[in-house]
């Protein structure tokens, strides 16, 4: 493996747990947080207008992203975890 391999690798590993982190502490781009910051103009799910787009409705319940979390199911069914919420899926 060269080098800018190992350094991609690195730098994705790093993006992924920063990504975790900031869903975890609740530092995200989903609107409900933006407008809790006074940076967008309402608290909704862009794609789903009635519910506010919290990181638990993006994660579990946005319509949009179905398909992603049915793989996303059946990759943790594959290492015996059933449970598929908020707390499982952050500590997975």
């Amino acid at each position: 493996m060269n080098v800018v391999t190992r350094f991609k690798q690195s730098w994705e590993g790093t993006q992924a747990r920063a990504a975790i982190t900031r869903f975890c502490l609740g530092h995200t781009t989903v609107s409900a947080h933006l407008y809790h910051l006074c940076l967008s103009p309402d608290p909704f799910c862009p794609w789903y207008r009635t519910i506010s787009e919290t990181i638990k409705h993006f994660l579990l319940h946005c319509p949009r992203f179905h398909s992603h979390r049915t793989a996303l199911h059946s990759w943790l069914s594959a290492l015996a975890i059933t449970t598929l919420d908020l707390q499982t899926l952050l500590a997975t």
